[in-house]
């Protein structure tokens, strides 16, 4: 994507995929500036500044490491479930959906009614305020809605790159729910045959 700043040196990049990217400025009379290892999570505005030093344009800085960035023009409250944490984090029949309750705010029924695989009544055990309202469930940009502020589709944990939380002050994008907005990613697919075992022991004298 290539972008061009205003006259007063603000630039933005919308609709972008999360992941890691690479921010390159030029400009005549400047160095060129190179950074690398910008990590953009789900439902994030990150603000990169670039600072160019005079010189040629043959010339590059680059920058690879810097403190991690910070959302600085955002309000929201929650967290993100980056790929380790959901990968290597226990959780029952691997459905994702429910390390939701490792955020802070969030509430439960009480009661574990996960029953079984694509136990969206359990996995959809989620609340914030009180319980006043249904969430907000996306997957991949696309609504993830089901019947009674259920989550439509559970994904299987190995299909989830990462998820973002949301419990209060999120953006206006999300205007049908007054609950929390959760937003997950799934992983992109590629030629090579690959694949996760599992194995998990359900005993209910336990």
């Amino acid at each position: 994507m290539t972008l061009k700043t205003n006259d007063t040196g603000y630039y933005e990049g919308n609709l972008l995929l999360p992941g890691p990217y690479t921010v390159t400025a030029q400009v005549t009379g400047f160095k060129k500036l190179v950074r690398s290892g910008v990590v953009l999570p789900v439902s994030f505005r990150l603000e990169v500044d670039l600072k160019l030093e005079i010189g040629g344009v043959t010339e590059t800085v680059s920058v690879t490491a810097e403190a991690p960035l910070l959302e600085t023009n955002a309000v929201s409250s929650g967290r993100v479930l980056d790929n380790k944490t959901v990968m290597e984090l226990p959780v029952m029949g691997n459905s994702a959906m429910l390390l939701v309750k490792l955020t802070p705010g969030i509430q439960t029924g009480g009661v574990n009614n996960y029953l079984a695989l694509h136990s969206n009544a359990g996995g959809s055990d989620y609340s914030v305020g009180g319980n006043i309202g249904g969430n907000n469930w996306s997957l991949d940009g696309s609504p993830n809605q089901g019947p009674g502020r259920r989550a439509a589709y559970l994904p299987y944990t190995d299909a989830v790159q990462e998820f973002k939380v949301e419990t209060n002050n999120f953006d206006a994008g999300i205007g049908q729910s007054s609950g929390a907005a959760i937003s997950m990613i799934s992983k992109s697919g590629n030629n090579e045959l690959h694949g996760t075992l599992t194995w998990q022991h359900w005993q209910q004298r336990w």
